[in-house]
């Protein structure tokens, strides 16, 4: 196709109206249509980051049951997101394609640049067979060893089931979730009881326990010696 005027990229040119007259413009252009409605793109969103049933996501949207299947027929007619059985529930989540992370990478892009308080926001696509969202878990647990950190404040932390969370944690640190956070706090506790002049309760309170005789009874099970004998056995003076 001859444009009227010519701008001396005649190349460049014939690349862009081969691309325009394809097909390829009118998909793109329905994939925004589809998530144009304010409430199906949080439902997208959603469904990028935790499988989950229709009645939690009723709950979480503030819909009818009814509105949200709708919701979720369009995005499956689409290709978007998918289900599956489990037990007498069925739980949506987005499928796990190259296309489907892009969108939800976009859109969570978009959204840090529209609004900049949220340039902080956690960017992780749910995938059972990613480890990458599993090793950002493993770092806030390591950043986070004072709180007290349960199975279900790190699956809402970075939106993902518990029962998957758990599974995929198990799987690449081939112990629970549990034992890898008390391991992680004998671990800074033993390196405090060396390397600093803190008091036992103190510590115990640094690494997220609140009563001193439970921090003690746990430190011992791990080192098979009390916090205080620890102390005085490796201390450098």
């Amino acid at each position: 196709m001859e444009l009227p005027h010519s701008h001396n990229n005649i190349k460049t040119e014939n690349k862009i109206t081969q691309s325009i007259e394809n097909e390829n413009f009118s998909k793109v252009a329905d994939i925004y249509k589809l998530l144009s409605d304010k409430k199906r793109l949080q439902l997208f969103w959603i469904l990028c980051h935790k499988e989950e049933c229709v009645i939690n996501l009723a709950n979480m949207l503030k819909m009818s049951s009814p509105a949200i299947y709708h919701h979720l027929k369009e995005l499956k007619n689409s290709e978007l997101i998918s289900s599956k059985k489990v037990g007498k529930e069925t739980l949506y989540s987005a499928c796990n394609k190259e296309m489907v992370k892009n969108l939800h990478f976009s859109i969570e892009n978009t959204l840090k640049l529209s609004c900049p308080s949220l340039e902080k926001m956690e960017c992780s696509f749910l995938n059972e067979n990613s480890t990458d969202l599993i090793e950002q878990v493993h770092k806030y647990i390591c950043s986070h060893l004072f709180e007290h950190l349960t199975i279900k404040s790190l699956a809402n932390k970075f939106y993902i089931n518990q029962t998957t969370l758990k599974q995929n944690f198990k799987k690449r640190f081939k112990k629970s979730i549990g034992q890898h956070i008390i391991e992680h706090k004998m671990a800074k506790a033993s390196e405090l009881l060396i390397e600093s002049e803190k008091s036992i309760k103190e510590i115990s309170k640094l690494v997220g326990y609140s009563n001193q005789s439970k921090f003690s009874t746990t430190f011992f099970k791990i080192y098979n010696i009390m916090p205080l004998e620890y102390r005085k056995k490796y201390k450098t003076k």
